[in-house]
């Protein structure tokens, strides 16, 4: 049986199916320098060959906030993490989540927000680290995701019989308590091509924790509030990346309608003050359904 650790190290190397994106690498590089800890793939452009057709997604650790420019962006992301920009570099595209690497790591163990061990517990390519340490941090972050997402589900309930469907359920549970309805397969898809990660990753965490009977009403009360504050924290990142992309408010309204269905097309100066449109625009498609 694979540890944990080596399953996860072995998933965070870049494969052959990985697609090159040094375009991108470098340009974050000369944005943020010398504190760049780390650059991460993640997203469904992680084994695309044709990354120009899609927009990519990355995650890039900092050592620190100090290369974020003005006083208002750090602080919002040291409030609510990640901040996130828009990248465009020849024919790649990309939005890129910026967080620091101790924040990362702290994250990754908060059972009150899903948001970052719900997507960095699945398999994610480390493009870029600064040093073999923080590679080997990155790695216990990833295993800390795992082991955050597995306790919630299991202290839900939940069993591990079937590994694919326990962790598929517990995708779609995340999706649940995200401004982001996806089709009925989208999980069952994620986990299927993964599907070795899943099975060697569930058996090691298995081998942790043993118990048949981690019910816990905290976490049950946890799983039926986070619906509610999930979507409210969801909305709170879609209003911060308003300001923070250029046309932030297209970005959002396409945002809302590839995962709604609910269309809206901003004016002029709503692209303008973003901000301020943001709270006009979110209520115009809570109305419409656009928030379920």
């Amino acid at each position: 049986m694979k540890t944990l650790l080596e399953t996860v190290a072995t998933a965070q190397l870049p494969t052959v199916q990985t697609p090159e994106l040094s375009p991108l690498t470098d340009a974050l590089k000369a944005i943020h320098g010398q504190s760049i800890a780390a650059i991460l793939l993640y997203g469904s452009c992680k084994k695309s060959m044709a990354p120009s057709e899609g927009l990519i997604d990355l995650c890039v650790l900092l050592k620190n906030y100090n290369a974020l420019p003005g006083f208002v962006g750090p602080v919002l992301n040291r409030a609510l993490p990640p901040n996130v920009y828009f990248l465009r570099s020849g024919n790649l595209q990309s939005k890129y989540a910026v967080i620091s690497l101790d924040q990362f790591e702290k994250r990754v163990a908060s059972k009150f927000d899903h948001y970052f061990w719900a997507r960095f517990s699945q398999p994610f390519t480390v493009l870029h680290t600064d040093s073999a340490e923080v590679a080997e941090r990155i790695q216990k972050a990833q295993i800390q995701a795992l082991a955050t997402f597995y306790s919630e589900l299991r202290q839900k309930g939940m069993m591990t019989d079937d590994p694919l469907a326990f962790w598929s359920q517990g995708l779609r549970l995340t999706y649940a308590c995200d401004l982001r309805p996806e089709p009925p397969d989208h999980a069952n898809r994620l986990v299927t091509q993964h599907s070795t990660f899943w099975v060697n990753a569930t058996e090691a965490l298995d081998a942790q924790f043993p118990e048949k009977g981690l019910y816990s009403l905290a976490c049950r009360l946890r799983w039926q509030l986070r619906p509610v504050y999930g979507k409210l924290l969801n909305l709170l990142r879609l209003l911060k990346a308003a300001g923070t992309f250029s046309n932030g408010m297209d970005y959002i309204a396409w945002k809302i309608g590839r995962h709604s269905g609910v269309h809206f097309e901003p004016s002029p100066w709503m692209n303008r003050f973003p901000r301020i449109a943001g709270l006009t625009m979110a209520w115009r498609l809570w109305r419409q359904g656009g928030f379920r």
